[in-house]
């Protein structure tokens, strides 16, 4: 006798079998050599989160410096060209016409695929061109003060000066970036890693001491230290370099009268002899950082930038901020320095590349000594020595440099992932046709 349940087994066998004519099977994949394949997206596979590819807050808070320091170079100079009988705006606007030309030669750059200037022959071919100015100038560089650190140029609308020597820190960033890169693991032998890199700093710092220019001269050791450290050279190595390079800024301090003096002045400014020649200038410094108080005498109404602060626009420019915005207007500026600095680090860190990260780590570490060199002559932290505030400070060659090289930082920023990567489609995946 046949029972219900076994009545029914056919019945579901045929419901069984009619679900799966309707359920879709898995698709079949055409052949590899007859599949069309999505094209790769660019650069890493991955979706910028940036405007154009290029970080956005580094970007503005470096244009937000490059408009102060215009307003900065008109409020520090404009006295001192009116008694020399021109036009008050003369200084700032051959300052203006520069700081255009470096936004421009920024923006290229930021556009700019930086891989490419891995390429041995581009960043060799830079240096040597670097070292040959820094040689040239010593024979037909102008003589300003005692030293040969700058060309006279002549342009349609301007007459100016180019420093070689902040061209030349830009040539270093990139040769040591490039060959660091390209030598690996190597960089932990002194022989085939450090030494090449230190014959290139040395020579450098040779031909800027003969200018001479000791700050300048310091600025590219910390600079080729830095990025030996980041470059992966043993700390041993670098601890018996740091002794011989503080050695050798200790003599040069003590080998010309002119730098003994000024070591001097550093260490009692307020001297009654002393502070009529040698700490003058660092005297009038403090008198502006103390007339500024907390908040500062008002935006153009300093008082020292009337003939008393030599150098007002240009290297002891933080003197007129810190008084006329006071500590609170320092300490804003100090901040967006910072966010720079972290903005370049956190670049540096996270790209993909070598060489695009010791790239963007040298070009940080060439801001943020520079800053810090500044402010502590500024302040009276270490002896008095001419080094402009990057950005601010009236003078196209620093500007030029610098922007160049925040060019080169939001090009290797283009290069980062976003944090929260957009789906997108696989390099292997069929599309329709």
């Amino acid at each position: 006798m046949t029972t219900g349940a076994q009545r029914s087994a056919p019945h579901r066998e045929r419901t069984r079998d009619r679900l799966n004519e309707r359920r879709p099977g898995p698709a079949k994949r055409a052949p590899a050599a007859h599949r069309k394949v999505a094209p790769p997206p660019p650069m890493l596979a991955v979706k910028y989160a940036r405007l154009g590819g290029t970080d956005k807050v580094l970007l503005g808070l470096v244009l937000a410096l490059v408009v102060f320091g215009l307003i900065m170079v008109f409020s520090a100079s404009y006295y001192q060209v009116q008694e020399t009988g021109s036009s008050p705006w003369t200084r700032v606007f051959k300052q203006g016409i520069i700081a255009g030309a470096s936004v421009l030669v920024m923006l290229m750059l930021s556009r700019f695929d930086y891989r490419k200037l891995a390429d041995n022959r581009i960043v060799t071919a830079f240096l040597v061109f670097s070292v040959f100015l820094l040689v040239l100038v010593l024979f037909v560089g102008v003589n300003l003060n005692g030293s040969r650190r700058w060309f006279n140029i002549k342009l349609p609308f301007i007459a100016t000066t180019y420093q070689p020597s902040e061209q030349a820190k830009l040539a270093l960033v990139l040769y040591m970036a490039a060959s660091m890169s390209r030598l690996g693991d190597k960089m932990k032998s002194f022989k085939e890693g450090v030494l090449p890199n230190l014959v290139v700093l040395g020579l450098m710092c040779l031909l800027v001491m003969k200018q001479p220019n000791l700050s300048t001269t310091v600025a590219f050791v910390a600079i080729g230290f830095s990025m030996l450290l980041m470059g992966g050279a043993k700390l041993s190595h670098l601890s018996l370099l740091s002794l011989a390079g503080i050695a050798g800024i200790l003599y040069l301090a003590q080998s010309a009268e002119y730098r003994n003096s000024r070591i001097v002045s550093f260490l009692n400014p307020f001297d009654p002899v002393l502070r009529q020649d040698e700490s003058y200038q660092l005297v009038q410094s403090l008198l502006s950082l103390g007339a500024g108080g907390l908040f500062g005498v008002g935006p153009g109404m300093s008082r020292q930038k009337f003939l008393f602060l030599t150098y007002a626009d240009s290297d002891f420019i933080f003197a007129i901020i810190a008084e006329e915005y006071g500590w609170v207007g320092c300490c804003v500026l100090l901040g967006v320095y910072l966010a720079i600095i972290w903005r370049g680090i956190r670049i540096a860190m996270q790209c993909p590349d070598r060489f695009g990260s010791l790239l963007a780590a040298g070009a940080t570490a060439m801001l943020a000594f520079q800053v810090v060199l500044n402010v502590a002559v500024v302040t009276g932290s270490v002896p008095t020595t001419g080094m402009p505030l990057p950005f601010i400070s009236a003078g196209g060659s620093s500007l030029l440099a610098f922007l160049a090289c925040m060019g080169l930082l939001l090009s290797v920023s283009r290069s980062l992932p976003q944090r929260k990567p957009a789906s997108l489609v696989s390099a292997d995946m069929p599309i329709k046709s």
